[in-house]
């Protein structure tokens, strides 16, 4: 027995009388944590706990980025959505839950240190706006919530509908507009959601009791007051419903002053769209204009709240491109210019020596991939084989926006950048001596022949064709050649054209003459 409004003498006494146990609030109905008040950090401290479980150190250090990518999306930040359908979590909750899994994603179960690539705002973005597409929960609560009101109109005869009408007056003259004062918590959850998902409903007119003239959206793509903001200032009759100001002839409203010229015109508008309303004894219905269908979707809401005004080009085509997943972490992380190179790396620590693993210039994502002298002669080899022109990222990223026309070569350029990236790290981190640029073709033309399996057998059989081409051009001898232009001899070979005074320090093969790049 739980009471509401009594002291505990009497509490004791009216439990000793049926002969059951005192409890006290929240209690669990259905899952859900139900109380007068409202609910406490500690009450929704299970979910959170349910969370962490999933997350454990081991099963991070298991997974590639794509792995725990794909395991944050479809198991962890769907165990909260049962709960976020009925309550309006608090921020404490929300930061509660977005630590675990951000430490989860980049692989730092324990505070261990390492770093987070990139902020949680920009990687719980929709993949279509250049995020990874796991679900903000903050949003995805408004998003569940905001469903009770098409529930609301849905509902016929329901009974908690009835008692919602009859509690706080929904219906005079709209849940729009509903006051939230002595409201339940669930209440106020769902009316916080109603003014975010307002925006979204328009009304078709029927007997008009229940929409406002003024103030609801029945004409155009905002309401009256905002369309015609200097009559509205100066009417008295606000918050009036279409029924209450037009009987299908006469506009009742009265003004607290006279209007200049150019408000009487905007009067005289007003009263040629009302004179197009033909009122009816059908009730008036909301009809959601964010689906084709009029029908409300948490889908079609979360994508317009979530969608912060700017939408990148190249970085949302990422994760279509026919590559393994950690190759698609990977060049978002590329494209975002989130990689850890010594100028990002500067950003958290101080680095003493910031120049390239390949050169000795300062080493930036761009400079890499495409800046470098390493890179860009591999670009060139690429490029021949390709027939392609390749030299930066915009030439490259701009054939992933036509990903079905050059397939093959999006897994080409996808493969070299991952090899650039591998060799990169070997010689930071395992003391690795680069000797051959040939040892990069290798490694591309390695990863292109097991990608051969996500191919059909004719684009796979191209796929080959590459790689065997990558193959013949490592094993091509260098050569020494005189360009027309200069009359000093140039060295030739995988890695491009050299001049021909890099032999001069005694480099005479190939191998040390790239070994001094």
């Amino acid at each position: 027995m739980i009471g509401v409004g009594l002291d505990e003498d009497e509490l004791n006494a009216f439990a000793n009388l049926f002969c059951c146990k005192v409890g006290t609030f929240p209690i669990t109905y259905l899952g859900v944590p139900l109380h007068f008040n409202k609910l406490r950090r500690e009450d929704i401290q299970p979910v959170v706990d349910k969370v962490i479980k999933r997350v454990a150190g081991w099963r991070g250090k298991l997974l590639s980025y794509g792995g725990r990518l794909t395991l944050l999306k479809s198991c962890l930040a769907s165990i909260p959505t049962y709960l976020l359908s009925v309550i309006k979590f608090p921020q404490g909750a929300f930061d509660a839950i977005y630590s675990p899994m951000a430490h989860f994603l980049w692989n730092n179960p324990w505070g261990e240190g390492k770093y987070h690539l990139a902020n949680w705002q920009l990687v719980s973005q929709r993949k279509e706006v250049g995020g990874m597409g796991i679900p903000d929960l903050h949003n995805f609560n408004l998003c569940l919530l905001a469903s009770w009101i098409s529930r609301y109109h849905l509902s016929d005869n329901a009974l908690w509908k009835k008692i919602v009408e009859f509690k706080y007056r929904v219906n005079d003259p709209n849940l729009f507009c509903c006051p939230d004062i002595n409201s339940s918590p669930f209440w106020k959850g769902v009316l916080w959601a109603v003014k975010a998902a307002q925006m979204g409903y328009s009304w078709k007119i029927g007997n008009g009791q229940h929409v406002r003239f003024w103030e609801d959206r029945w004409f155009g793509s905002s309401s009256l007051a905002i369309q015609y903001w200097p009559l509205y200032v100066l009417v008295n009759e606000k918050e009036s419903t279409i029924a209450e100001c037009w009987d299908g002839v006469n506009l009742k409203f009265t003004f607290r002053r006279t209007v200049s010229a150019y408000v009487m015109r905007m009067w005289e508008e007003i009263l040629g769209i009302t004179s197009a309303i033909t009122l009816s004894e059908e009730p008036d219905s909301a009809v959601w204009t964010f689906n084709s269908n009029g029908v409300y979707s948490v889908q079609s809401l979360y994508a317009v709240i979530s969608f912060r005004g700017v939408q990148p080009i190249h970085t949302p085509v990422v994760w279509k491109l026919n590559i393994p997943p950690r190759i698609q972490v990977f060049l978002w992380l590329l494209s975002n210019n989130k990689l850890l190179t010594r100028d990002n790396l500067s950003k958290r620590r101080n680095v003493e020596n910031k120049s390239c693993l390949f050169c000795a210039e300062p080493e930036s994502v761009n400079h890499l991939f495409f800046g470098c002298c390493v890179a860009a002669n591999i670009w060139n080899v690429c490029s021949d084989i390709l027939e392609t022109p390749l030299s930066d990222f915009d030439s490259i990223a701009k054939l992933w926006l036509c990903r079905k026309k050059h397939y093959i070569t999006n897994m080409c350029t996808s493969a070299i950048l991952w090899s650039l990236w591998k060799m990169r790290n070997a010689l930071c981190f395992q003391g690795l001596v680069l000797m051959d640029v040939k040892r990069i073709l290798s490694k591309a033309a390695g990863m292109l022949r097991r990608w051969r399996v996500l191919c059909k057998d004719s684009e796979g059989a191209r796929l080959g064709e590459i790689a065997k081409a990558m193959d013949r051009k490592t094993r091509e001898p260098a050569r020494l050649t005189w360009p027309q232009t200069d009359a000093s001899p140039t060295f030739e070979g995988v890695q491009g054209v050299l001049p021909a005074n890099s032999l001069m320090r005694g480099a005479c093969s190939f191998n040390e003459v790239a070994h001094d790049l």
